[in-house]
């Protein structure tokens, strides 16, 4: 059906009347392909993706008129990335000025746009460089850079390819008539009295300014040391002079919401009682200030594993935390008290998280018992948003993020505002504070943006997957 339209459309003028008449689809002197052969495509690795301005500037498919012309073009996302426009570049061709720059975003339909998914009108235009001099209609083509002061969120994880259409008061989009320079499909047109379909070879001439990260809206994930036959217990009863600690680690870059802890525990008891569980700091290699606390757990299971010397039961208990336990990447120390006598903490020589699990009595120094504590962390890992992890500036936390997220900076923050993907404000709100949290856990589940301004006039903007 496409390309019956396609030859009905160009079997009525010819190239040469549409160059003299706004009402007509494309100017130049070059015609698209009305073969079904296909071109060589080519999609660019790097994130930024465009289309070279050839020497031949003489070509471009007109927009709005009496006609009502759209042009779209096709971008490409990787699956399970996240695309993050920041600036698009396209040009436009115009007797006069062209005042404004918008567009719209569609979903893809067999090859061509389908449903509107989001309209941008937040827009600037910044900078224009003029590229030639067209002819007295259109007068020149010049490239306009459009800053997007809300930036665009492209989900792959949704949608592998999306299509782009501009929105302004130009009256043409210049275009590349060389096939070899297309990125996906060709552009896209329709009209007031016909539906989309594409031009093969020739594509309009823009490019974007994007960064792209991985899309995954984080997952399971856990540290276990595993048992070695019960070779020895360490208690971890409340009411001893000492104290045990052993060290798991969360990995750079990310963040651990720990949900879950289970520990093996020797006892002459049918059941080792409640459980309070400290997260203490690193300090250079030993345990540090408790920074984490989570008093009388019930366990929500105590599964008997085995027996150990012929008198103690072994137990895998399992402590679900009330809530999640946000941790950024770094060194950190579980440190459980049992409120029974009877309560020994498995120990293992075949630990494989960090180093040997330490003992601290009476408040004294931590030393290194030779082995490690047999336990598993269990929880939610995602990706830490940070805008420079090397400078550890600004950073915000959990993303994706369910009820709370938290935003960090080394100056103050003056305000936040979140926008949903249509554009449309959801939250805002003035600070002054390095450290904020806010409750987004009445927001839809989906893709935000999110606009710090700090106390200097810096703005950072990133991306939020609310679940």
């Amino acid at each position: 059906m496409r390309r019956n339209i396609y030859a009905l459309i160009f079997t009525f003028a010819s190239l040469t009347s549409w160059a003299q008449n706004y009402d007509g689809l494309l100017y130049g002197n070059v015609r698209p392909s009305d073969t079904n052969s296909t071109a060589l495509y080519k999609t660019l690795e790097t994130c930024d993706q465009n289309v070279p301005i050839p020497d031949d500037l003489t070509n471009g498919a007109y927009l709005g008129g009496n006609s009502g012309n759209r042009v779209a073009v096709d971008v490409s996302v990787d699956e399970g990335t996240t695309m993050t426009i920041h600036e698009i570049k396209v040009s436009l061709a115009k007797n006069g000025a062209v005042t404004f720059a918008d567009f719209k975003f569609h979903t893809d339909a067999e090859g061509l746009p389908g449903e509107q998914l989001f309209e941008v009108t937040d827009t600037d235009i910044i900078a224009e460089d003029t590229l030639t001099y067209i002819n007295v209609e259109l007068g020149h083509l010049r490239t306009f850079t459009i800053r997007l002061n809300t930036p665009v969120i492209l989900d792959g994880s949704e949608y592998s390819k999306y299509w782009m259409e501009v929105v302004s008061d130009a009256r043409a989009w210049g275009a590349n008539p060389y096939a070899e320079e297309a990125i996906g499909h060709g552009l896209a047109m329709s009209g007031t009295n016909f539906e989309w379909f594409e031009l093969i070879g020739i594509e309009s001439l823009y490019e974007l300014h994007a960064t792209c990260e991985d899309g995954s809206t984080g997952g399971n994930c856990s540290q276990a040391n595993i048992s070695n036959g019960f070779e020895d217990g360490y208690s971890f009863a409340g009411i001893n002079s000492y104290i045990i600690a052993d060290d798991f680690i969360v990995e750079e870059g990310t963040t651990f919401n720990a949900q879950k802890v289970k520990l093996n525990v020797l006892t002459t008891l049918e059941s080792i009682g409640n459980v309070t569980l400290n997260i203490r700091s690193d300090n250079a290699g030993i345990p540090g200030d408790v920074i984490h606390t989570v008093a009388d757990i019930v366990p929500a299971s105590e599964v008997e594993v085995g027996i150990a010397f012929e008198m103690f039961t072994v137990f895998e208990v399992t402590l679900d935390l009330p809530s999640p336990i946000v941790l950024n990447a770094g060194t950190y120390w579980l440190q459980p008290l049992s409120d029974v006598n009877s309560s020994d903490w498995e120990v293992t020589s075949e630990g494989t998280i960090g180093g040997s699990a330490r003992i601290s009595d009476n408040g004294g120094a931590w030393q290194a018992i030779g082995y490690d504590t047999v336990f598993e962390i269990s929880g939610e890992c995602g990706s830490l948003g940070i805008d420079d992890i090397a400078k550890s500036d600004f950073n915000y936390y959990p993303n994706p993020v369910k009820n709370t997220l938290t935003i960090n900076a080394e100056k103050n923050i003056k305000s936040v505002e979140i926008y949903n993907m249509a554009g449309q404000t959801v939250l805002n709100q003035k600070l002054n504070s390095n450290n904020s949290t806010f409750n987004i856990s009445s927001l839809s589940a989906g893709i935000y943006i999110v606009k710090a301004v700090l106390e200097n006039g810096q703005v950072e903007t990133f991306k939020v997957i609310k679940k």
